[in-house]
């Protein structure tokens, strides 16, 4: 089914819905709830999954909601970092079963992909994004949070990788997952499906800091303000070149920062 994403402002907010188009036009359908909130405070952007019933887990609604909401930060020139979070008590759940649950369904691979486009489109936004981690992170949620420039989790926050308990193997959680914490802790996470808490998570490396009990959005837009004050093109060029040396040997690294950066 094909989707279409519809945006309406409410006063500050923006909120991007999706409607199924098929031979109904979807202009005369009532408009659905809102998947991602959008706000303006400044030069951050502030995303907000709205899927609090079902932990934010990552549908193709949502996935399709979500990824127009990036696109349209990254093309806001008025905007210089992008938070996102989970609506009530989770990050977010992961992939949604009822959709991806079955390997033989036609659409599995489309999800798939679809997922995949996600994650890869972040890390390729020249603006940050700042993923504030509320609640439980799962599987893909977890992926979508590694696929963020920093992760910021409350103290209660917890974090886990369930595929397996479902026979099922995280494809989509595979590259971003060995990237951040190295093999070994990825395969004991991956193979073991344990949920680990905020401060083995900070230690793994699959979060960048905790907030203060209690204070993740305040603590969070923090950091956003104080990085949309800096110039905009040396925080864009420090994401662009850090990620790009990432994959590199230190030789090799060393060697592309004196020739490349010029900033």
């Amino acid at each position: 089914m094909k989707l279409s994403v519809t945006v309406q402002r409410r006063g500050a907010k923006e909120e991007f819905a999706v409607y199924p188009v098929g031979d109904k036009d979807f202009q005369t359908l009532p408009m659905p709830d809102p998947l991602v909130i959008s706000e303006t405070k400044d030069a951050v952007r502030i995303l907000t999954m709205n899927r609090a019933d079902k932990r934010n887990a990552l549908d193709t609604s949502l996935t399709v909601a979500l990824i127009a909401a990036m696109e349209a930060a990254e093309a806001d020139a008025g905007i210089n970092v992008v938070t996102v979070s989970g609506a009530g008590s989770a990050f977010c759940a992961g992939a949604d079963l009822k959709e991806f649950g079955d390997p033989d369904d036609p659409g599995h691979e489309e999800r798939a992909a679809l997922y995949a486009r996600l994650y890869d489109f972040i890390p390729q936004m020249t603006k940050p994004v700042i993923a504030a981690a509320n609640g439980f992170a799962l599987g893909g949620g977890c992926a979508l949070l590694l696929s963020c420039d920093m992760a910021i989790a409350a103290p209660d926050a917890s974090f886990g990788y369930p595929e397996i308990r479902y026979g099922m193997v995280g494809r989509g959680v595979l590259p971003p997952l060995v990237r951040a914490v190295g093999a070994k802790p990825a395969f004991d996470l991956l193979a073991s499906g344990r949920r680990i808490d905020a401060a083995e998570a900070l230690r793994l490396g699959l979060v960048s800091r905790i907030a203060p009990d209690g204070a993740l959005d305040e603590f969070v837009q923090d950091i956003a303000a104080e990085m949309a004050a800096y110039p905009p093109d040396a925080v864009a060029a420090t994401k662009k070149h850090l990620l790009t040396v990432a994959d590199m040997n230190l030789a090799d690294g060393l060697d592309y920062v004196c020739t490349r950066i010029k900033i």
